[in-house]
């Protein structure tokens, strides 16, 4: 069991899943056991009960092993930041979407010695990262 966020119309809604395998296809299937509403009206004080009743049937050793491992009051400190760049971050989204294996499967047939999806990724991020550039 876990709890996963489910987006839904612009809004984030909790639940607590489990994954099991169907046995007639024997595809793993999701089954939603609660769902505790949406996000941002999430219910602390229900989750930090479901948690207490949780820890009733471990032993004290399991307990504290838990709590060791889980990382409750770490505070977050923000070393520093790098720029990766544009053009990577929008080769991801472009092969995110699925954009180049579609290009790639268009282009398979005719046996270009250039790498022509990398020729239109180069045009289509140019245009996104500098829209203005034609005009100058």
């Amino acid at each position: 069991m876990y709890l996963r966020t489910v987006k839904s119309r612009q809004k984030e809604y909790v639940q607590l899943a489990h994954n099991y395998r169907d046995p007639q296809t024997g595809v793993s299937k999701t089954r939603v056991l609660h769902s505790f509403g949406r996000k941002d009206q999430l219910d602390e004080e229900a989750l930090k009960r479901l948690i207490g009743s949780l820890m009733n049937y471990l032993g004290p050793e399991s307990v504290s092993e838990l709590q060791e491992t889980l990382p409750a009051s770490t505070p977050m400190e923000f070393l520093q930041a790098r720029q990766l760049g544009g053009t990577w971050v929008l080769d991801g989204l472009w092969e995110r979407l699925g954009i180049q294996k579609a290009v790639q499967g268009l282009l398979d047939r005719r046996q270009y010695q250039m790498p022509v999806e990398r020729l239109l990724f180069a045009m289509v991020a140019n245009r996104c990262l500098n829209p203005s550039s034609k005009l100058y």
